[in-house]
């Protein structure tokens, strides 16, 4: 009755707030017995543990009164919510747990002495790592207090939010498939009664996606680069030293079409729209549906494209808007195939008896602007090699800036815009190296 009065006074006072909210105080509502059910071996002992909890789910301190019903037994309270059950007689029963009105019980069955009872659960693997999306299967074996295997059907449960739980190809009580879906650590416990096993799971993020797959979209020009400039054994070099798998795909005229990473031409080409490797060709090819297009897309991953000599005579600021107009609708579909990388390139620059220096000047302002944030800024699967860089002489005032440098002429003395050897021994191990360092950094 004590007891009684203090919840109500509380009631009361609670009532007289300020605020005029009444708050129910907590009421036991539910006790729990554990384990439940429970096999115990005649003349040896069992601790059980009550758990009571209020009318909102939350746990309270308790002392029940405990009982066997059956007459299998004998218990005796701890002093606080557990007690000990010693079995006595054989066959089933339950032990009860009461305070005030609540009751909670739990079966128990009393077995003879030498009688096989759970006594451990070895759970394989004990421990697990794993990255997000991976599965792999736990088995519970359980064993009896001689050591014996013995059939069980535990309870199975996964602690931590790290993942979930689904029936393994054998489809037995005794074995599960664990899923990961979140990063961190948890268990996946197996139960019977007071017995449990488990496995500790660690959960990585998933291993980010390596794309290798190299392809480059050229004409004459960039087969100097691939076959002076030896790209695929600058290529082959950087897999022996760094354990890598990356190779070069490219494809040319379409007459010549499509070399495998060996360098062997395989006797099949994309039918690039129209051969046609300049701007608005390349427009065509990345804006519109057709077959070239679905088939890079297939069969490649990091895919770098480029314009020949002849489109950097940019003869006008209305031709150099057309160019980033297109450029950019081409940009539109790159941003729809974020598994991808596409390396854009400036063009090559034209010989200094090919151009003059309005084009040359409007060549050298396409190239920095692909290169620039304006083009590239919030596009993360979009890179520029910047080729009319590494060919052109320099912006510096002088009657041949922005054309083709006079140590990269095939010929000094006709208009030839071809680099030379030497620029093909530049350019193509600095080309290789950027398509490689492009496909590393980026994870789709």
């Amino acid at each position: 009755m004590a007891l009684t009065v203090g919840v109500l006074t509380t009631a009361l006072l609670v009532a007289g707030c300020g605020s005029g909210a009444f708050v129910a105080p907590p009421e036991l509502t539910v006790i729990t017995v554990t384990p439940d059910p429970a096999t115990v071996v005649q003349h040896t002992t069992q601790v059980f543990t009550a758990t009571g909890r209020d009318q909102n789910g939350n746990v309270m301190d308790i002392t029940p009164a405990w009982q066997v019903v059956g007459g299998i037994g004998t218990i005796t309270s701890n002093g606080d919510n557990t007690a000990t059950f010693t079995g006595r007689v054989l066959g089933a029963g339950r032990v009860r747990a009461t305070q005030f009105s609540v009751q909670g019980e739990a079966d128990v069955t009393v077995v003879a002495t030498g009688t096989p009872v759970l006594s451990t659960i070895a759970m394989t693997p004990g421990t697990r790592t794993l990255a997000v999306g991976e599965q792999f299967d736990i088995t519970a074996t359980g064993r009896d207090q001689f050591g014996n295997a013995i059939d069980f059907s535990p309870t199975w449960e996964v602690e931590g939010g790290i993942g979930t739980l689904g029936l393994t190809t054998l489809a037995t009580t005794s074995s599960r498939r664990f899923t990961a879906t979140a990063p961190g650590t948890g268990r996946v416990t197996a139960t019977d009664g007071d017995v449990v096993g488990e496995t500790t799971v660690t959960v990585t993020d998933p291993a980010p996606t390596e794309l290798t797959n190299l392809f480059f979209l050229h004409h004459s020009t960039g087969n100097g680069f691939i076959e002076e400039g030896d790209m695929r054994g600058w290529i082959a070099g950087y897999n022996a030293t760094h354990g890598t798998d990356y190779e070069l795909w490219d494809h040319g005229y379409n007459a010549e079409g499509l070399r495998d990473p060996s360098g062997t031409f395989v006797k099949m080409n994309y039918s690039i729209p129209g051969d046609n490797t300049d701007p608005d060709g390349l427009h065509t090819l990345w804006t519109t549906s057709n077959g070239a297009r679905a088939t890079i897309m297939d069969r490649h991953e990091v895919i770098a494209f480029k314009s020949c000599f002849p489109a950097s005579a940019i003869p006008d600021l209305a031709t150099l808007n057309q160019y980033k107009q297109w450029y950019r609708e081409m940009r539109n579909y790159f941003d729809a195939h974020p598994e991808k990388v596409f390396v854009v390139m400036s063009t090559p620059p034209l010989h200094r008896l090919s151009t003059n220096t309005t084009e040359a000047d409007n060549a050298r302002a396409f190239a920095n602007w692909l290169k620039s944030a304006d083009y590239l800024g919030g596009h993360a699967n979009v890179v520029c090699f910047d080729l009319f860089d590494m060919l052109a002489r320099a912006d510096d005032g002088s009657a041949t800036r922005n054309m083709l440098r006079y140590s990269y002429e095939q010929s000094h003395a006709d208009g030839d815009s071809h680099p030379n050897t030497l620029a093909n021994q530049t350019v193509g191990p600095a080309f290789a190296e950027f398509l490689v360092t492009a496909a590393g950094a980026y994870h789709p």
